[in-house]
């Protein structure tokens, strides 16, 4: 498993039953706060920022140094853990105990957002899947159409599940999920690349790129239009 847990800094790391848990000791986090609203975005650093789209500067929340942290989604029973994606696993942010843990080294990808309180959606490549916090398990997967595969992110808009994806062109595209049929239509061409996040706010779905771009994304055409750059190049975003 090539993860990369270092942090900036002290912690302390325990192994239990070969899973990685990390008490960090000093970390750029207030705990026992509920988190404001706002978006959340993970740098490719895995800084994690909290940002308003009409506002010029990012605002640092916490530091990981997990630099293949490629999305992240905030628990809807307790907005104080957030969850991770990387190419191996899933983890778990606690911002109350500063620990971060990996809940499940059998599943990995670059896109995760939360359906309800117990399921996950994440994409591994272009294998949509469901995941079970409750049981910790897969409760159903299935692929991409049109040779898609995902660029980085997720979101549930007006009952809507986007995703970010690219199908072999230099820029990304919108695409919906149909969960239910297990199938996916393209909206449109986003017309950014490296579109890796994807965020609700404000009843508008916002998009953010490797590059460090913000934009609004046309859920009718799937059209981003650029807004600001970011003081970071982004990951994902919840």
């Amino acid at each position: 498993m090539n993860i990369n847990f270092s942090m900036s800094k002290s912690l302390l790391i325990y192994i239990i039953s070969g899973t990685f848990i990390l008490i960090i000791n000093s970390c750029n986090i207030v705990n026992n706060t509920t988190l404001p609203i706002g978006i959340y975005v993970v740098s490719d650093i895995g800084d994690i920022y909290i940002i308003y789209p009409n506002e010029s500067s990012d605002k640092l929340l916490l530091s990981t140094n997990i630099n293949t942290l490629f999305d992240i989604a905030i628990s809807k029973k307790n907005n104080s853990i957030l969850y991770g994606i990387t190419p191996n696993s899933i983890i778990t942010i606690n911002l109350d105990n500063n620990k971060i843990s990996i809940l499940d080294n059998s599943i990995g990808g670059n896109a995760l957002t939360f359906l309800n309180q117990n399921l996950l959606v994440g994409i591994n490549n272009n294998e949509v899947f469901i995941y079970d916090l409750y049981n910790k398990l897969i409760k159903n997967s299935f692929y991409l159409s049109n040779s898609c595969k995902s660029s980085g992110d997720l979101a549930l808009f007006k009952g809507i599940l986007y995703a970010s994806v690219n199908c072999g062109n230099t820029t990304d595209y919108l695409m919906v999920l149909d969960l239910n049929n297990k199938s996916t239509y393209i909206v449109g061409n986003i017309k950014f690349s490296g579109v890796y996040g994807l965020s609700v706010y404000d009843d508008k779905l916002f998009g953010f790129t490797i590059n460090g771009l913000l934009i609004n994304i046309n859920t009718t055409t799937g059209e981003g239009t650029y807004l600001r750059n970011l003081s970071f190049n982004a990951h994902g975003s919840e």
